[in-house]
């Protein structure tokens, strides 16, 4: 029930109105009473009220000035005037303090129950955006961020639920994940038509990787697993109806405290990194056996083996022998890391090996953000067999450290100058000619980060520098301006590396200045 406190000094009048609010039956109660403005105040300071109705013309403190002092402790309380009085300077002056409505006596039954149905709409919307609120903190309390009030939630039972599309990434803020377009595309209008009565509320959230998304619902009650199975699949339905891409959806035990929820899902996320197998859509429950498979090692049989490689020297038989692994990773369906662990292995060994034969230095590689940019595993031999060929060809040709600094020094240039446009390791690869994996890794080996992580920066940079310059200019222009599309993205990757949103950034600023 929302609780009003109702102020009007003749008892006939507050007692009709009690009457007609309670019986409009839109969830109100007039919890609290009050004939003039200062018993209002005290009442105010000791219980706070959902919404406040009041006359204007009252002894001690008018209305208006009780409207003023209620939105000094509240700005967001709904306050609306009672008045017979239709003079519009007491209608300007309520809207200027920001009043809900305006309503005039004798007080009809339709007008007041739209005027409710107005302020009962207003209120759940604020219950809806706190209870959104909350349940965000819950997930990102590892990102720096204000700090968000507990709220009270008396929902009976809670499934989360964690999406994924693509593979798994250890970047939080991957912007050319190719899963970070679908993930935007995933809300709530898409997922709310589950068609299950026992689904009381339902919460879509970002999640901590940019191709990620947490599902929470709140349940009446422990469904049962089949149940449940059948809710993630008509999830994962949903989602790859959106478009072609490898899926992971993950659910999570039932819970009866929201609070439980982050811990679940942080385990459902090491599940998925665990088990992703690349290219592979799948549905994760919590109860099924997990597959029995022997852990992943580098065996001896394998280090042998790339030793040989390394040491023959011949692109043509290392080729040869990785078209042999391919068949046996893929029959085996090594999972996601599996493959990480091999692929870095075998550029290791022949970095090793031509360090020590040629003194040269071969540029770091990540294996993870590689896998991260592709969707089929095709795709990652593929981009695996470019980047080892252009290693090689490099190397063949006697190219210098220093050709790699001035292919860095290329690639600077032109983030600096195009930071405000799209801009992909594809792109990358296309303008300058070098596989996008070997470019991303040379980058990092010169810069300590990989060209995403530098374009990132450079664009908060910018957008800090227009923040000073220009200090009206919308945040969302700002957002485009220096390259972000998706104004929400952008406040994310600022307060990543700000620790403070772009709102609150600037208005720290503004603060400063005057």
């Amino acid at each position: 029930m929302h609780k009003v406190l109702l102020v009007e000094d003749e008892p006939p009048i507050l007692y009709m109105v009690k009457e007609m609010i309670e019986s409009a039956g839109l969830g109100f109660e007039v919890a609290y009473t009050a004939f003039n403005g200062r018993d209002a105040m005290k009442k105010m300071q000791e219980n706070k009220p959902d919404a406040l109705i009041t006359d204007i013309r009252m002894p001690f403190v008018d209305g208006l000035q009780l409207i003023k002092e209620a939105k000094a402790l509240w700005p967001d309380l709904p306050c609306v005037v009672l008045s017979g009085y239709s003079d519009f300077n007491y209608a300007r002056e309520a809207l200027q303090l920001h009043a809900f409505d305006y309503v005039l006596k004798p007080i009809k039954d339709e007008v007041l129950t739209n005027m409710l149905a107005k302020v009962a709409d207003c209120l759940e919307k604020k219950d809806a955006d706190r209870e959104s609120e909350y349940m965000k903190s819950l997930f990102h309390q590892s990102e720096p961020q204000t700090l968000v009030p507990p709220v009270q939630l008396d929902y009976p039972c809670y499934y989360p639920i964690l999406v994924r599309a693509g593979n798994y990434s250890h970047a939080a803020f991957d912007y050319d994940n190719p899963g970070r377009s679908l993930m935007n595309a995933v809300g709530p209008e898409l997922l709310d038509r589950l068609e299950d009565d026992r689904i009381l509320k339902l919460w879509c959230l970002n999640g901590i990787q940019t191709n990620e998304k947490i599902v929470v619902l709140a349940v009446s009650g422990k469904l049962e697993q089949r149940d449940i199975e059948l809710i993630g699949t008509g999830i994962l339905q949903r989602c790859a109806a959106k478009a072609k891409l490898p899926l992971s959806v993950s659910v999570g035990q039932a819970v009866t405290s929201a609070e439980s929820l982050g811990g679940i899902v942080q385990g459902l996320r090491v599940k998925l990194a665990k088990h992703t197998v690349i290219g592979e859509t799948r549905l994760y429950a919590h109860e099924e056996n997990s597959e029995q498979r022997q852990p992943f090692l580098i065996t001896n049989e394998i280090e042998q083996t790339i030793k040989s490689l390394v040491k023959l020297d011949s692109h043509v038989q290392f080729e040869k022998t990785l078209q042999g692994w391919i068949e046996e990773w893929q029959n085996a369906r090594y999972p996601q890391h599996g493959v990480e662990a091999l692929l870095e292995a075998i550029v290791r060994m022949y970095r090793s090996y031509w360090s020590m034969n040629e003194n040269g230095k071969s540029p770091s590689f990540d294996a993870n953000e590689f896998i991260t940019g592709c969707l089929s595993f095709d795709e990652v031999i593929g981009q695996f067999r470019g980047f080892m060929k252009e290693l090689n060809g490099i190397r063949l040709k006697g190219k210098t450290e220093y050709s790699a600094k001035e292919l860095i020094s290329r690639i600077e240039s032109y983030l600096e100058h195009n930071y405000m446009n799209t801009i992909t390791n594809e792109k990358l690869q296309e303008m300058f000619g070098y596989n996008k994996i070997y470019i991303s890794n040379v980058f990092s080996e010169v810069k300590g980060i990989p060209p995403s992580k530098y374009l990132a920066r450079l664009r908060i940079r910018k957008a800090i520098e227009m923040m000073r310059d220009h200090p009206d200019m919308p945040l969302k222009q700002i957002a485009e301006n220096v390259g972000y599309e998706d104004a929400l993205y952008f406040s994310r990757v600022f307060k990543n590396a700000t620790g403070s949103s772009p709102k609150e950034y600037k208005g720290t600023r503004k603060g400063e200045m005057e």
